[in-house]
C-alpha cells in the first residue's frame, strides 16, 4: 500500500511543473477571437454628418483646438484657421496668418490638446505655439541639432501640461530620441530626454512612455521623467506574452499598444502574417488575456479622449474595409469592450486617419477633398444591422487565461 501511494505522489510531483508551465503561459495561447467580424456582416452602423469643404486637394491638415465644437487646419490661406461645425455649414475663423512664408512647408506634426490658452505644431524641429488670447505665434527650437526631425507628439498628462515628442537624428546612424516637454509655464521646457541607437516604438500614456525594442523584442515602461516604472503591463508581457527564457512566444512582434486612460486594460496589435488584436487586463490584480479580433490587418487604433469609445480600422488585402467603434464599459467584464459598430464613411475611400476630436460635444472628424466628416459617437445615432450577426464568444476562466467554452 505504501508503494502504491508513493507512486501516486511521484506522479503528482511530475505533473506539477506541467500545470505550472501552462499557468504562466509557456504554451502557445490558442483562443478564438471574442468578436468574429466578417466582411459582409450587416452589423449596426453610424453615419457621419457631411459638410462641404471649399478645398480641392487631399492631405488637408486637421487637428484639435481648445474651443467648443471646432477643429483646426493650417491648409487655408497660409494661416491657422479654426473650423466650426454650425448647423449644416462650416464657419471659418482665421487666428494667425502669414507668420512664416509657408506654414505647411517641411514635416508637420500637430500637438494634442495640452492647454486652454495655447496650441501648437512642429515644422521639422521647430515648435510654433499659438496664444489664443493674442493670436500671436511664438517659435521655439525643440532641438539645436540640424539633423533632428520631429516625428510625433503625444499627450501624457494634460492636467500637468505634459507632452511626449519623439525625434529622429539621421547622421551615420539613425538615433531615436524621446523628450518629455513641460508646458506649465506657457513655453516648452525639456523635462527629460533619452537616446536610442536601435529601432524602438515610443507609445505614450498618462503615466509615462512605453518603449518597445523591435530587435530584442523587449518592453520597457518609463515614467514622465523617463525613469523605470513598475507597471502591470510589463509583468504581463514578460510572464505571459513574450519571454524566450521561459519559452513564451505568444506575441510575434508588437505593432501598437493602446492603454485605456483610466481602466486597467490595454489593446495590443500583434504584427503577425495576419494581424491579431489582444486585450489584456489586470483589474483587481487578476491577469486576463483575450484575443479580440484576428485575421485582419489593423491600420489604426485609439481611444476617445474621454475613454468611452475604442476606434479601430481593419485592413483587408491592404485596404481599409471596416472602421469600427466599440463602447468601453467597466461593466463589460472581463474585456471591457462592447460589440462592434461600423463607422460608415460614404462618398470617400477609407484612408489612414488625420483624425481630430472636437470638444463639447466630443465628436470625431476627418476630411477629404471637398468634404468634412463629423461622427457623433452615440447609441442614438446607430442604424440598421442585427446585433446577432456579431456574437461574442462565450468565455470561462482557467488559470489566468480566457479559455473557449466548448
Amino acid at each position: 500500500m505504501r508503494k502504491f501511494y508513493s507512486k501516486i505522489i511521484c506522479m503528482v510531483l511530475l505533473l506539477l511543473p506541467v500545470c505550472t508551465n501552462q499557468a504562466v503561459g509557456e504554451e502557445q495561447i490558442k483562443l478564438k477571437p471574442i468578436y468574429q467580424v466578417q466582411k459582409n456582416d450587416k452589423i449596426p452602423y453610424i453615419e457621419p454628418k457631411l459638410y462641404p469643404f471649399p478645398f480641392d486637394e487631399s492631405g488637408i491638415s486637421n487637428f484639435p483646438v481648445p474651443v467648443d465644437n471646432a477643429v483646426g487646419t493650417a491648409s487655408l490661406n497660409n494661416a491657422i484657421t479654426f473650423v466650426y461645425f454650425e448647423g449644416n455649414k462650416l464657419r471659418f475663423e482665421t487666428r494667425a496668418k502669414d507668420f512664416v512664408s509657408d506654414n505647411e512647408r517641411g514635416d508637420l506634426n500637430y500637438m494634442p490638446l495640452f492647454s486652454k490658452d495655447k496650441m501648437g505644431y512642429a515644422q521639422t524641429r521647430l515648435l510654433r505655439l499659438l496664444d489664443l488670447k493674442t493670436n500671436k505665434i511664438t517659435t521655439y527650437p525643440l532641438s539645436g541639432f540640424i539633423h533632428d526631425q520631429i516625428l510625433h507628439f503625444s499627450e501624457l498628462d494634460p492636467s500637468k501640461n505634459l507632452c511626449m515628442v519623439r525625434l529622429l537624428r539621421d547622421i551615420r546612424k539613425r538615433y531615436r530620441i524621446v523628450k518629455i516637454i513641460d508646458f506649465s509655464k506657457g513655453y516648452p521646457v525639456v523635462k527629460a530626454e533619452k537616446f536610442f541607437d536601435h529601432a524602438v516604438n515610443f507609445i505614450a500614456f498618462k503615466d509615462g512612455v512605453i518603449i518597445y525594442n523591435h530587435d530584442a523584442k523587449k518592453l520597457e515602461i518609463l515614467d514622465t521623467e523617463l525613469k523605470p516604472l513598475k507597471h502591470p503591463l510589463k509583468d504581463i508581457y514578460d510572464n505571459y506574452l513574450y519571454n524566450p527564457a521561459k519559452n513564451i512566444y505568444n506575441l510575434k512582434e508588437i505593432k501598437d499598444i493602446t492603454i485605456h486612460p483610466t481602466l486597467p486594460f490595454a489593446v495590443i496589435n500583434d504584427e503577425r502574417d495576419d494581424d491579431e488584436l489582444w486585450v489584456v487586463s489586470w483589474g483587481g490584480g487578476v491577469v486576463r488575456i483575450f484575443k479580440l479580433i484576428s485575421n485582419y490587418g489593423v491600420n489604426y487604433q485609439f481611444f476617445s479622449p474621454d475613454g468611452k469609445w475604442f476606434i479601430i480600422a481593419l485592413l483587408y488585402k491592404g485596404k481599409i474595409y471596416k472602421q469600427l467603434m466599440m463602447r468601453v464599459d467597466d461593466k463589460e467584464l472581463p474585456y471591457y469592450l462592447g460589440k462592434p459598430i461600423e463607422m460608415k464613411k460614404p462618398g470617400a475611400e477609407h484612408k489612414t486617419g488625420n483624425f481630430a476630436w472636437t470638444s463639447n460635444p466630443m465628436n470625431l472628424t476627418t476630411n477629404t477633398t471637398g468634404k468634412y466628416f463629423n461622427w457623433k459617437l452615440s447609441y442614438s445615432e446607430i442604424k440598421g444591422g442585427d446585433w446577432r450577426t456579431v456574437v461574442p464568444v462565450k468565455i470561462k476562466y482557467k488559470g489566468v487565461f480566457g479559455e473557449i467554452e466548448k
